[in-house]
């Protein structure tokens, strides 16, 4: 048996998909750009490339997605729906395109685990369904998205719990927020990740009008992924949802200076005064904590700095 990762090599997906490799797992790994594997991979990912089945397709196509399940029949044991595209600003320029792969690409996906008997579904998705709000936010708060990608993070979350309720499918969501470190340089990363992590690989200089108090929820990456593999094996969940993140809010200006401390150097990191985005902080992660023994090794962001600098420094994966 295995496990179906979408969006395998995605930031998100690469980590899921090793965590579920190094715990013993057989991983399908499906993302619409598999036939570059060798060049996308983390080396990390690669080291278990024998226990890898690498399909090539995209979400947003029934067929595709059908003829994947068709192919293992009987093989998957469960599937973490990662793949999708972020709130970056491209996705109010191409609505359509992104909505259809977030909405659309989750239902083909839950409509092939159904019509092959596949009972186990972990959907992420974000912290973007909070909108504005200032945290702590919770689970059990109504969602308010404030943007057309927390809308359509909200409705895969109800398109997956509702597919499990009228199929019987054993379902999870995870809301994951700000994911940095290993599997991405920051410097080709939206706005926040470079004035917050650019230095750490030598960028230096950068400036914006604004951003300094900006609260965020930054997760590192790792614990982004060992919390949505918790939730995945815990399944039936005693929950149906849960926030997956460092639970502690940190204000971007801070983050700055963390970054400035742990090189000893001035960055030339210049933000003005405000927020940068409609998003709040932080997210309560008690019911992830209890449920799951959910724990991020670095809910401590200087921690986090520092693991993913000695990473940036020993990888060469994302170098031109």
């Amino acid at each position: 048996m295995a496990i179906l990762v979408t969006g395998a090599l995605g930031h998100i997906g690469m980590w899921v998909a090793t965590r579920l490799l190094e715990e013993g797992d057989s991983v399908i790994a499906f993302d619409q750009h598999m036939a570059e594997f060798d060049r996308l991979a983390t080396d990390e990912l690669k080291a278990h490339s024998a226990r890898i089945e690498r399909e090539t397709g995209d979400v947003t196509d029934p067929a595709a997605v059908e003829a994947l399940f068709a192919k293992h029949a009987g093989k998957i044991d469960g599937v973490i729906h990662i793949a999708s595209v972020a709130g970056v600003p491209a996705f109010t320029e191409q609505p359509r395109r992104f909505i259809d792969l977030n909405v659309m690409g989750t239902v083909n996906v839950l409509d092939a685990a159904r019509t092959h008997g596949v009972k186990k579904f972990t959907f992420i998705s974000s912290g973007a369904v909070y909108g504005t709000r200032q945290g702590p936010m919770k689970e059990a708060d109504c969602p308010t998205p404030s943007d057309l990608y927390g809308a359509t993070k909200l409705a895969g979350e109800e398109m997956t719990l509702k597919f499990g309720d009228t199929y019987g499918m054993e379902t999870v969501c995870t809301r994951v927020y700000f994911v940095y470190g290993p599997g991405r340089r920051p410097d080709p990363m939206f706005p926040i990740y470079r004035w917050a992590f650019a230095p750490l690989d030598g960028v230096m200089g950068l400036s914006h009008e604004s951003g300094a108090d900006q609260m965020l929820d930054f997760t590192h990456v790792f614990d982004t992924a060992q919390g949505i593999v918790k939730a995945h094996r815990a399944l039936p969940t005693k929950n149906r949802i849960y926030n997956i993140t460092s639970g502690v809010a940190v204000r971007l200006g801070d983050v700055v200076d963390f970054v400035k401390d742990h090189l000893g150097t001035k960055t030339g990191i210049t933000l003005g005064p405000g927020k940068a985005v409609p998003r709040g902080a932080p997210l309560d992660i008690s019911r992830a904590k209890a449920d799951l023994g959910f724990e991020p090794e670095f809910a401590d962001i200087r921690n986090g700095i520092r693991h993913y600098h000695t990473w940036l420094q020993d990888s060469d994966y994302g170098k031109a």
